[in-house]
């Protein structure tokens, strides 16, 4: 049984003494004096509960220093009711075997359990199973998932991401329900319209103003400004099995697990593939820039579409994308690693899509990293080869000597 208590509205910490004091004359069980305390009043009340317990036991009368409350208040008129709403004891442990006995009215949301669990243990981001394995939906009530008094979950720590478009954020647990945004509502930080649509999220991209969400069994979920990618209603019906899911600054491109590819947003800069749909296939990879897509096909070939001052148009290069291992994007060129160590660069040439200055140097490259304007590559001997815009670090001159000395 748990006491409901209404206070007045100005109900000032001596009072809260008083209502205390009543319950320990009144002889109200221990137990329920604890659960009380848990529910109503924190870790501190609990804490003056127990001093209240011990000077009982030790058979000395509780009235030193709380006479004067009496007079203040009559704590009779605060206990309106004992009402009786059931609590429910539920056991949750960590995988390393450390548990929480937690106490929960029968009413809560699976919710307001993880978030007791969370406190508890001091650990965000955590998802309870129940020891057969499922995973229970935070919406849900306890009663609708069968938790019952005396049962043991599993907290779990999940991993949480990051994603964002030029104005908004979104956070989500990797395979769990729901998520959280905030910022520009026009660019993605309002999803209320689609968040029932949220169980167990496995990746999101953003463009500049819309989100794209991979649901765990592999449909999609879009949101934001429809322009830039936030409505795929006319492609919804190709987005089943998603395995990846790819964006420039106004379109996304999705790969399906045919190896297909299925494209939305702005036409043109990116949004539209209807010229190189029947090229797309067997697709393994795809890279951006902010207005074009590369895609590695599963024979090391390479298909681009988009804005072609931007890298959609690879055709000065495209007899020699042949065997490529990886691609790397700056905002408007693309460099694309093969399997004989060579590279190759293509798009905007004053922000790296020209390498004719280095490309006697590009040989056994092993990695490729991209600002917006310049790409710098690391050789199997470690040295560092750069170029591009040298205000976006085109130009490693002044450092090649300290590189040298890592």
């Amino acid at each position: 049984m748990v006491f409901i208590i209404i206070t007045m509205v100005d109900c000032t910490i001596i009072r809260w003494f008083s209502l205390i004091r009543h319950c320990a004359i009144q002889g109200i069980m221990w137990d329920e004096r604890r659960r009380f305390a848990n529910q109503f009043t924190g870790m501190v009340w609990y804490f003056l509960l127990e001093q209240i317990h011990q000077k009982r036991h030790g058979q000395k009368e509780m009235t030193d220093g709380l006479s004067f409350a009496p007079s203040i208040l009559d704590t009779s008129n605060l206990v309106t009711a004992a009402m009786g709403q059931q609590m429910l004891q539920v056991c949750i442990a960590l995988p390393s075997g450390r548990n929480e006995n937690l106490s929960v009215p029968k009413s809560s949301k699976v919710g307001d359990l993880k978030v007791l669990a969370q406190k508890a243990f001091g650990q965000g981001f955590v998802k309870l199973v129940t020891v057969e394995g499922q995973v229970l939906t935070p919406s849900k009530s306890l009663d609708a998932v069968g938790i019952q008094d005396g049962d043991n979950l599993v907290a779990i720590a999940q991993q949480t991401k990051l994603a964002t478009t030029g104005e908004a954020f979104a956070l989500w647990c990797c395979g769990g329900h729901g998520l959280v945004t905030w910022g520009s509502a026009n660019s993605g930080g309002n999803s209320s319209s689609a968040q029932e649509k949220f169980i167990r999220v496995r990746e999101i991209q953003g463009t500049g103003a819309a989100f794209a969400a991979i649901l765990a069994d592999g449909p999609v979920v879009t949101w934001g400004y429809p322009d830039s990618g936030g409505d795929n209603s006319k492609v919804q019906g190709k987005l089943q099995n998603v395995k990846q899911i790819k964006a420039t600054c106004v379109a996304f491109a999705a790969i399906v697990a045919d190896g297909s590819v299925v494209t939305w947003g702005n036409p043109d800069l990116g949004g539209n593939s209807a010229e190189v749909q029947s090229q797309l296939r067997n697709v393994q990879q795809i890279q951006a820039t902010n207005g074009a897509f590369a895609a590695i096909l599963a024979d090391g070939s390479v298909v681009t579409w988009g804005d072609r001052r931007s890298g959609g148009d690879s055709s000065e290069v495209q007899h020699q994308l042949r065997n490529v291992l990886e691609i790397q994007s700056t905002a408007t060129a693309f460099a694309a690693i093969l399997a004989d160590g060579a590279v190759l660069t293509w798009g905007r040439g004053l922000y790296g899509g020209d390498s004719s200055k280095v490309q006697g140097q590009l040989r056994n490259v092993q990695q490729i990293q991209a600002t917006n304007g310049a790409f710098a590559a690391i050789l199997a001997d470690g040295s560092v080869v750069t170029w591009g815009d040298r205000r976006f670090g085109g130009d490693s001159s002044e450092v090649q000597g300290q590189i040298a000395y890592l």
